[in-house]
């Protein structure tokens, strides 16, 4: 089977063609699932990050193979794996009492730069499988390991409100339940002329066995104000 693929590992219009599809496809794939976490990088990040390396790797060959440059054909890609660090740094934060966040982020989207130069390389099955495993790895695994290595996991809640008070409200009524949060991200969001102008937030608290995470989520959304109260 591996050898019916190549004829379509020679530099032609076709071959280019399948290689930037298949980087944008493996980039969308990686990008849904980040989306669907609401993570910082998401399916656009990804997309463009999948492409672009494609780009590259397919650039260098072209230099090497159609204009006859006598160029070392590996070295834009050697850049892009050491360039897109500084991408993935962004996404790293570091919180209070040295808590990090954003590190599985970083280390997806180096991972979606390599998958785009196995694609723009013309290894179409090292892009797939990687592909693959990478969503298996985001979706099963994230399961797997806050239940059964975290005895109080992370709870990570996406709350829809209009204004800002709600969200001071929210807040307040969290401390008054001893919930403490550890991480909150907010933005506005449009929703149409008919609702307005919508705010949304990302927080992240602790569970812990006098008010468990179902419990906290049930009494939020009674909460004055919270128009969305989904947990991620």
């Amino acid at each position: 089977m591996l050898g019916q693929l190549n004829s379509l590992r020679e530099f032609n219009l076709l071959s280019v063609a399948l290689r930037l599809c298949l980087a944008f496809l493996c980039g969308c794939g990686i990008g849904i699932e980040r989306e669907f976490r609401r993570r910082y990088a998401g399916l656009r990040t990804h997309i463009l990050i999948c492409v672009g390396a494609a780009a590259v790797a397919l650039t260098s060959q072209h230099l090497f193979l159609v204009m006859r440059i006598p160029t070392d054909i590996g070295r834009m890609g050697a850049q892009v794996v050491a360039g897109v660090g500084f991408i993935g740094a962004g996404t790293i934060i570091v919180k209070r009492k040295e808590q990090v966040v954003g590190l599985t982020t970083a280390a997806g989207i180096w991972t979606t730069a390599i998958i785009g130069l196995a694609a723009g390389e013309g290894f179409y099955e090292g892009a797939f499988l990687t592909t693959l495993m990478v969503l298996f790895l985001e979706i099963v695994f994230f399961d797997l390991e806050h239940r059964y290595f975290n005895r109080s996991p992370d709870v990570t809640v996406y709350v829809e409100y209009e204004g800002m008070e709600t969200l001071d409200c929210l807040l307040v009524t969290l401390r008054t339940w001893k919930v403490h949060v550890y991480d909150l991200a907010y933005s506005r969001v449009t929703s149409g002329e008919e609702k307005g102008n919508l705010s949304s937030a990302v927080l992240v608290f602790r569970a812990r066995k006098e008010l468990p995470a179902e419990e906290v989520l049930r009494r939020m959304k009674g909460v004055k104000g919270l128009l969305l109260v989904q947990k991620l």
